[in-house]
């Protein structure tokens, strides 16, 4: 495991620099903006007010006929000039943006050698994920370690790239198999990916690795199966007909645009932005890097964002007949992670017994663990025991007794960091949740209705993915 602490940007000459002229960005003094100031951020997408939430729905809507009327209005809305003005001008501007244009003038990035233990890399993660939020306020820091390059110190080059997400389907069918600790202690990142490998290639190596007496067969063998079922991630290699994993990248002249269609189509949250000629990771490109940056550089005098989120599809929610995964606090881990994997989500809401949510548990809380128990004994434990979550009082239904639980589990949450819940309507504005997402840097909202119960969830993919529909592929 390495520190680098990546200077390369300041190196590069600056007259080669991919910075490009964003379209929308206004030349007067207007367009210093303080990213800092909440006021500033909703001045730059020209809203002078925020009125506040709207009305949400007064019941929960799922029946197939209502769903398909909603869809109809959805398509309809597309229509509007004003709304495809609003989809063109974002589309633009990430078109004109690179990753060169986000990555800081100076940062540290942290790059694992592919042969330590992933025990080892597992809290290595935890360390840097604690020091990241060590000062932070409750809202998502710019130094969050949630996936990190992996190098291959004898080709000198990296191999890929070690995630949250990878840990959990580790956790998840090594307490599966009854193999975590030895998966854990035996296997560095490149013998576990290698094995994982062979087995999704040729099923029929289980007995006679298990017969070698390498550790973790069974839990690779399931792994090496859904990763089989589900190929997004692999390629073919034409020499052989074998398939390969695909380090998935960026360079820094790509662009956002492309960025963010790259997050979509794989369905990964991380991609490394590396220097091809130097094989040096400049950083690691997310939704939340291209929000950031959109927030504090995007300028539109028109008011093209007036639309409720509902109108325009954006978000996953049950009146479209959609089903939201959650789970109560006395959930254990182990049921979390499984839902996590077998739904291809990043976050469970947990919520109360009227479904109204309390916290939500996402892939980044898996380095909680370590700081209350053992990785190998939490899969057990009920989700409330990482999250800081009050048993007393749980699932009352009353408002009031929902304000108390948020302030409880505040006030519970000494050392860990616990997440933090942050909600929206689904008639609330684009420009709305904009902002919201600003203000709060997390990577998704939960909705809820009139009543306070769960009844959607919005994330940063789903409203990034809205600008990059086909039919503006042209622009």
């Amino acid at each position: 495991m390495s520190d680098v602490t990546g200077t390369s940007k300041e190196a590069e000459d600056s007259n080669s620099s991919s910075s490009s002229s964003l379209s929308n960005k206004d030349a007067d003094a207007d367009a210093d903006v303080d990213i800092g100031n909440n006021d500033a951020v909703i001045d730059s997408f020209g809203l002078l007010e925020i009125e506040g939430e709207g009305e949400s729905e007064s019941e929960t809507r799922s029946d197939n006929n209502q769903g398909n009327t909603q869809r109809a209005s959805v398509t309809h809305i597309q229509d509007n000039p004003t709304v495809r003005e609003g989809r063109v001008a974002i589309a633009s501007f990430l078109k004109n943006a690179t990753c060169y244009d986000i990555i800081p003038v100076s940062s540290k990035v942290v790059v694992f050698d592919q042969s330590i233990p992933l025990r080892l890399s597992y809290y290595a993660l935890v360390e840097h994920d604690t020091e990241a939020h060590s000062t932070s306020s409750g809202v998502a820091s710019r130094g969050d370690v949630q996936a990190v390059p992996v190098w291959d110190p004898l080709c000198q080059c990296l191999t890929g790239i070690i995630t949250v997400s990878d840990i959990i389907e580790v956790l998840k069918y090594g307490h599966k198999t009854n193999t975590l600790k030895e998966i854990m202690d035996k296997h560095s990142i490149a013998s576990w990916r290698s094995l994982v490998s062979q087995l999704r290639r040729n099923p029929s190596l289980v007995d006679s690795l298990m017969q070698a007496n390498v550790p973790g067969v069974k839990a690779a063998a399931l792994q090496a199966e859904a990763q089989r079922n589900d190929n997004s991630k692999f390629i073919c290699d034409d020499d052989d007909g074998q398939d390969e994993e695909e380090v998935i990248s960026l360079g820094p002249d790509s662009t956002l645009y492309e960025a963010c269609t790259m997050l979509q189509n794989y369905r990964i949250q991380w991609i490394p932005v590396l220097d091809a000629a130097s094989q040096t990771c400049l950083g690691v490109m997310t939704h939340l890097e291209v929000l950031r940056y959109l927030v504090s550089e995007f300028r539109e005098e028109r008011r093209l964002f007036d639309q409720s989120i509902k109108s325009l599809g954006i978000g996953t929610f049950k009146f479209n007949g959609e089903k939201i995964i959650s789970a109560r606090p006395d959930t254990l881990l182990c049921d979390i992670i499984d839902s996590l994997i077998e739904n291809h989500v990043s976050c469970v809401p947990i919520v109360d017994k009227n479904n109204r949510p309390i916290t939500v548990y996402s892939a980044a809380n898996i380095t909680t663990p370590t700081a209350k128990s053992s990785i190998d004994m939490c899969m057990t434990l009920p989700v409330s025991y990482f999250l800081n979550i009050p048993t007393n009082g749980l699932g009352s239904g009353n408002s009031s007794d929902s304000e108390d639980n948020n302030n409880s589990i505040g006030a519970n949450a000494t050392s860990e960091r616990v997440p933090q819940l942050f909600t929206c309507s689904c008639d609330e504005t684009l420009q709305e949740i904009f902002v919201k997402f600003a203000e709060t840097q997390v990577h998704r909202l939960i909705s809820v209705d009139a009543n306070g119960a769960i009844d959607g969830i919005v994330s940063l993919s789903d409203l990034l993915s809205y600008f990059l529909e086909r039919e503006f592929e042209s622009i």
